[in-house]
């Protein structure tokens, strides 16, 4: 009845239906529809205005074009399949067994997933490449050969690497439902004879099944989506992904139409495959958690701890600790290729980034400046959008709901090449300016601010905003003062991680900007097309620390759950 009867009172309310919502659903349209709808215009009509799909067949008929979807899928898949192997055990291990260092592996996993994977990539070559890297020299030293150990500048190495920063969408999502899954019906099994082993196997595997295919899922779009690991490792051997090849369409000559079709199929594939996780795995969801408080059975290992331990140890440190480690060494080098003594350390690049480099102290402005906008901006629509949604019945709820999670369909470069064709000509000429930067950024995150501020107005009752307006307070002033401010920790939940993403956004930036208007990961970017390992090792570990800094804080403010994407 309280929520019957509050909702039938907010129908007709004048500020929400006249002022709230045409400001969002402009927002919205200007931000989100308005790019696509020019997206696709561009792909089927030829510069002369001839309609047809030239375009999506010459994907098919030109070699290189073909070459780079298939590059795009084989790595997706193979990403993909080495995030299950890695995550899924992971999760099983920090959630139910007794092996140590549970919060170490939780948090190094959670910093894999927020740091930039192109700077994992840069750092990797020094690593893994062919001629230099130091654990090739290394093999080569001690066992006497000229056979590289792995070459990191190929298929394979892609691969690899896009799998270290993509297997926590399955490890965080896994370990989400196995902490939380009501243990009885594993205590039954165990009760009835059946082994821990077995009861892991038949019983608890299949009640995660959901999580770990949604997680999949999430690590598949990832490495599809992904600009800067292929750009780094594959462009320049020409190994080309849908991705890189669609920056290569922007260069001269530029081929604006062929483009705008190359980026349809990673918006198609993308939004087939979280329509599937919406519908489909949505009823597979089996009642992990009731009223119960039963702790899940922790397994005790014994001595098999110790390898379980060390493999969870390896991952995190393939993925944190060894490249990000590796980067520090060479910021602290006058020369990188030479041994690390005394006389080769220095703390010069640090200074030459901060204070010589105009470069990058204008991009850490940009950054600064586009990430606290881009978050802030987002949260605004974001809340105006879910209280309409949640407190009121009036018409475009649904179009409302489905344009603000429509953004997670469009992967970054894809965003892209549609902003260019929105904007770079009449009515919205933004073209060459930052605030199609700003606007891109908003446009690409707004789903993130949308769903924790929907998540946490979900938990917040009816019945405070009801009693407020019994004793006598406006619809709006009721919102204002109770469920605003019950829904800071989502509010700035959502804030922090918009701009954490911003801040080190590559695959939107690296089409849209312009001179004057470059960012940081641009800028790490071009440091790496000219040589200057040094200063780009500087400055990534720079973008490092107020990425961790930003997360630390977090966790603080938000709790654990900051970050989770189940």
């Amino acid at each position: 009845m309280v929520n019957g009867h509050l909702r039938r009172g907010l129908k007709g309310f004048d500020i929400v239906k006249w002022v709230l919502f045409p400001i969002a659903l402009t927002a919205v349209a200007i931000l989100i529809l308005f790019p696509l709808i020019m997206m696709f215009k561009g792909s089927v009509f030829t510069p002369e205005g001839k309609f047809g799909f030239f375009y999506f067949l010459n994907i098919f008929k030109q070699k290189v074009l073909f070459k780079a979807f298939r590059n795009s899928m084989v790595i997706a898949v193979w990403a993909t399949f080495l995030s299950l192997l890695t995550g899924v055990p992971m999760a099983w291990a920090v959630s139910r067994t007794d092996i140590p260092l549970k919060n170490f592996i939780r948090n190094l996993a959670l910093v894999s997933m927020v740091t930039p994977p192109f700077l994992g990539a840069i750092a990797w070559i020094f690593l893994l490449g062919p001629g230099a890297g130091k654990l090739n020299v290394l093999f080569k030293e001690l066992f006497h050969t000229k056979v590289t150990l792995f070459n990191v500048f190929s298929i394979e190495g892609i691969i690899f690497v896009i799998a270290m920063y993509v297997y926590p969408f399955v490890f965080i999502n896994t370990a989400s439902v196995l902490d939380n899954m009501d243990s009885s019906l594993e205590d039954a099994a165990n009760m009835l004879g059946a082994s821990k082993w077995k009861t892991a196997f038949k019983i608890t595997l299949p009640l995660v099944a959901p999580a770990i295919i949604s997680g999949a899922i999430l690590s598949f779009l990832e490495a599809l989506a992904l600009f800067g690991v292929p750009a780094v490792l594959g462009m320049s051997r020409g190994i080309f992904t849908l991705t890189t090849q669609i920056y290569q369409l922007f260069h001269y000559p530029p081929q604006f139409q062929q483009g705008a079709a190359l980026a349809i199929p990673l918006v198609v594939i993308t939004g087939v495959l979280l329509i599937f996780q919406y519908l489909y795995l949505g009823k597979k969801q089996f009642v992990l958690i009731s009223g119960k408080t039963t702790q899940p059975t922790i397994i005790k290992l014994g001595k098999a701890k110790w390898p379980v331990l060390g493999y969870c140890v390896l991952v995190v440190s393939l993925a944190v600790i060894v490249p990000y480690f590796m980067l520090l060494l060479i910021s602290l080098s006058k020369v990188w290729g030479v041994p690390l003594t005394l006389s080769n350390l220095t703390l010069h690049n640090f200074e030459f980034i901060l204070f010589h480099y105009r470069l990058s102290q204008k991009s850490f402005l940009n950054s600064f400046f586009l990430a606290f906008l881009a978050a802030t901006i987002a949260v605004f629509l974001a809340l105006i959008v879910v209280i309409y949604n949640k407190r009121t019945e009036n018409v475009g709820r649904g179009f409302l709901h489905f344009m603000m999670v429509l953004p997670f369909a469009i992967p970054g470069v894809a965003m892209a090449v549609a902003f260019l064709w929105a904007y770079i000509r009449p009515p919205f000429m933004l073209y060459g300016t930052i605030w199609i930067l700003l606007a891109a950024y908003v446009a690409r995150r707004i789903p993130l601010a949308y769903m924790a501020c929907s998540d946490g107005l979900t938990q917040i009752n009816l019945e405070l905003e009801e009693s407020a307006r019994i004793i006598g307070a406006s619809w709006f002033r009721s919102i204002m003062n109770i469920t605003v401010p019950l829904l800071k920790i989502s509010l700035v939940s959502g804030w922090i991680l918009i701009f954490i993403s911003s801040f080190r956004e590559i695959s939107a930036s690296i089409l849209l900007y312009s001179t004057n208007n470059e960012v940081i990961a641009v800028t790490i970017f071009t440091l790496f097309e000219e040589g200057e390992f040094e200063a780009l090792a500087a400055l990534s570990i720079l973008v490092l620390l107020i990425t961790l800094i930003f997360v630390a804080g977090s966790r603080k403010v938000v709790g654990k759950s900051f970050a989770q994407v189940s």
